[in-house]
Parts: structure tokens; sequence; C-alpha cells
């Protein structure tokens, strides 16, 4: 006869089992949509971005499998255990560098959103930093005049991008002389301009700079999902990487022309998981995955008025500083919370003698 703790302990086993099976098939599909159809279709695309989470389940259903003896579903979520940890897990290692042995560039990037209402710690922040060069994107305009008049004497080479169609723009400060700017995405589209790229005089050398802000991946919503709030609705059956994408290949055609050493910064609205970071990584070397700590998420940091819970961290890295082959990164690491839904980043860049 069956007893209660029996069937308990079956019926445990089972669900187990059904969730563990159901998970290692969607995995197995998403993994095989990934490298066979890549982010052409708008849900990997979505999924791709969040890649990291998609095995954050097995950390509950190996002790699960493990304490119910489900013999059949650890043998599904194991491999996916591995292929996690090859995957991420280097990434949460520090990295050894090299101690400069050349000059070295400190670079500031902060996405310091429209309606921040601690700028005062942002200009604390910045000025913490002692950069010689600092990106700035989605600045409110007042706070772009006040931060120019502010830092006019430790910045005395500066440039802002205000955009007639939002209140807010790119704000660059530099140690440095600004020799000429272009407007990377001035296409006569009517889109707001968020990418910029500058010549700079740095002692007698001419390098280029870009301030990058690109397009949030969302379009229509195609469809509601039952519970979700309208945000998540958005985010979710909403996403769309067209707009960004473009940008970024029309950022890699100006790269391919680039005579200068040149630096990248900015947010780019894109996870280092999403596919479309190994053309620019192709391209460019990517300073936090070269000398940062950790993860490196940076959105979303949880703001007053959004969905987000606070004590939920930043689940994507989508700001960077990339570089040519003329810097080395010697130093990368974020900045605190400063009343943005993005993390700043610092970088000291070695500069090849």
């Amino acid at each position: 006869m069956v007893t209660c703790r029996e069937l308990i302990d079956e019926v445990s086993r089972a669900v187990v089992t059904f969730l563990s099976w159901a998970f290692g098939l969607a995995m197995v599909l998403y993994l095989v949509l990934r490298f066979t159809i890549g982010d052409r279709v708008w849900a990997v695309a979505l999924i791709s971005n969040f890649a990291v989470c998609c095995f954050l389940p097995v950390l509950l259903l190996v002790p699960l499998g493990v304490i119910t003896r489900s013999r059949s579903g650890l043998l599904v979520v194991l491999p996916l255990a591995a292929i996690g940890m090859l995957a991420f897990a280097p990434l949460a290692l520090p990295r050894s560098i090299a101690p400069a042995e050349a000059r070295s560039l400190r670079i500031a990037t902060f996405n310091v959103y429209q309606t921040n209402n601690r700028l005062d710690a942002v200009t604390a922040w910045l000025e913490s930093t002692d950069a010689d060069i600092i990106f700035l994107q989605e600045a409110p305009e007042d706070y772009i005049h006040a931060l120019e008049e502010q830092f006019a004497a430790d910045y005395p080479h500066r440039a802002s991008q205000p955009s007639p169609l939002r209140p807010w723009g790119n704000l660059l400060l530099s140690h440095y002389p600004i020799l000429g700017v272009d407007e990377l995405d001035d296409n006569g589209d009517g889109a707001p301009n968020t990418q910029q790229r500058y010549r700079l005089d740095m002692d007698g050398q001419t390098i280029a700079v870009y301030n990058i802000d690109l397009a949030f991946p969302i379009g229509p919503v195609r469809f509601q999902i039952p519970l979700f709030s309208t945000e998540l609705n958005t985010l979710v059956a909403g996403y769309d990487d067209s707009l960004r994408d473009l940008q970024i290949e029309r950022l890699i055609t100006w790269l391919d022309e680039e005579p200068y050493p040149h630096i990248v910064a900015g947010d780019f609205n894109m996870n280092s998981s999403a596919l479309i970071y190994n053309q620019l990584a192709a391209r460019l070397n990517d300073a936090f995955a070269k000398a940062g700590s950790g993860f490196g998420g940076s959105w979303p940091v949880a703001v007053p008025g959004t969905f987000l819970p606070g004590f939920i961290p930043p689940l994507l890295r989508v700001d960077y500083v990339w570089y040519s082959d003329h810097f080395r990164a010697i130093e990368v690491h974020q900045g605190p919370r400063l009343g943005s839904d993005h993390l700043p980043l610092f970088a000291v860049l070695e500069i090849a003698p």
C-alpha cells in the first residue's frame, strides 16, 4: 500500500521532472533558433538580450532534482547548467591587468536620464572621476547649460548636442581641444541625432571619440500579455531592435573608414549577449570585457515612477567604452546609483606609445 509520504514524493518527482523537461526543451529550441535564424526574429533577439536570465531556472531545478531524486530531470538540467557556467561564469572572474607603462586617458560615460532628480549627485561624481573626457547622454538641456558653466575652467573644450525633437541631448566635456564635429545619423529622416564624432587634439596627436546614444529597441506592441503591466507589455511584446541595429551598422561603416585612434562610448541599448554585439566586438575592444569585473549590468536601475522593484539589480550591460587597438584598458568599473535608470561607467585607457 502506498503511503501518503510516498505519494507526495512521487508527485513531487513528477512535477520536477516535467518542469525540467519543459525548461530543457524551451532552451534547446532557443539555442537552435539563435544559431540558425539569429536575431532576424524579434522574439529570439529579445531572449538573447536576457540570455543570462534564461539560465537562472537551473539554480532552482538542480537542487529540486537532487531533493526529489528526479534522475530524468537532472539528465536535462545538468548539461544546461554546464553550458551556462561555461558561457557566463568567466564574466564573474576578475581580470588580471598589467599596470600602465605609458600615458593614460581617463574616461567617464553616463546616461543622465531626462527626469533625473539627483543631478547634484551626478555633478559630484563627475568631479570625483577627474576624467579627461566625459561622455553624457540624455542630459536635460538645463543641466547641460549648467554643467558647461560650472565646468568651464576644468573642461574648457565642450560640445553639446541638443535635439529639437526632445528636451535633452548629448554632451562632451574634454580637457583636449575639439578640432571638429560630425553628426553620424543626420540622415534627413526626422530621427533625433544621437551619435556624434569628435576629433580631439591630444597633445599634438589627433584622436576621434564617438558619443553614442542608440535607439531604445521598442516599437508597436504586437499583442497584450495577460497579467503584464503596460510597461512590461511594451518591453516584451513591443520589442523591436531594427532601428538600433541600423544605427550600429552605420556606426561600423564610420569606424571602417576612421583614420585616427578612436574611442566609442555611451548607451548602446544592447546587452553583451545580443548577437549584434559580436559585430562591434570584431571591430573594437570592449573595455569592461577586458578589464572589468563581474557581469557589469548597468540597466535597468529602479527609479521612482517605474515598474521595477528597487531590490532587483541591473541585469543588462548596455553602457560601454570601446576603443581601437591604439589603446589598452587598465581599469574599468561602474559608478554608483545617481538617479538615472543607468549606472555610469568609468575607464582608464593606456595610450600606445
